[in-house]
């Protein structure tokens, strides 16, 4: 079966191979596991004394294809067929598959210490137990061949972004940088009635 692609840019300037599944995705059983609400997540993060922000490396992609799926992935590039080894961008299922696997992972500190949406993940709590918290979780991500973008991760901290919002002690705080198109908007001048 000949899958057709396109090379996308990523927002680093690095190209990645999209494939287009949508005739696998239409015979596809969906998979119901949800995404955790973005409120709870928040309710939970925002309003403690210190904070570590990390990010999954290459997300999914490092949750490996079982063997009889892998065929499935098959595209061709130039006369050459491949398939994928581990779960590819553009699949149904890749976001909940992959929550369930972080959301397994971690289900013995979810909602006490540690909140994870995707690749993002959090740890937080009070300054004299986070480093002991944060331990913890990265042994979880050791465990379980977990990898991080150190470039995107904050460590013992008392605020920063996430999910586009700003967490801190003092709760959830918009982010300035989210709203400038906003402020910065020039009054009108015009009024027309209609």
């Amino acid at each position: 079966m000949v899958i057709s692609f396109s090379n996308c840019a990523k927002e680093n300037g690095k190209l990645h191979i999209c494939v287009d599944y949508q005739k696998l995705n239409a015979q596809t059983k969906k998979d119901p596991f949800l995404l955790p609400f973005l409120d709870s997540i928040f309710d939970s993060v925002a309003g403690h004394e210190m904070y570590s922000f990390m990010d999954g490396y290459r997300g999914y992609k490092q949750v490996k294809m079982v063997k009889e799926d892998k065929e499935k992935t098959i595209f061709i590039l130039e006369w050459v067929a491949y398939a994928y080894n581990v779960m590819p961008f553009g699949l149904c299922n890749a976001l909940a598959t992959f929550q369930k696997v972080v959301t397994r992972t971690f289900k013995e500190h979810l909602n006490k210490f540690t909140q994870v949406f995707l690749d993002d993940f959090s740890v937080y709590g009070s300054k004299m137990d986070h480093i002991d918290q944060l331990q913890k979780c990265l042994e979880e991500y050791r465990q379980n061949g977990t990898n991080l973008n150190l470039e995107k991760c904050a460590f013992c901290v008392n605020l920063s972004v996430l999910l586009g919002h700003i967490v801190c002690n003092d709760g959830l705080l918009i982010d300035p940088k989210k709203i400038t198109t906003i402020t910065t908007m020039p009054v009108p001048i015009n009024v027309i009635k209609i």
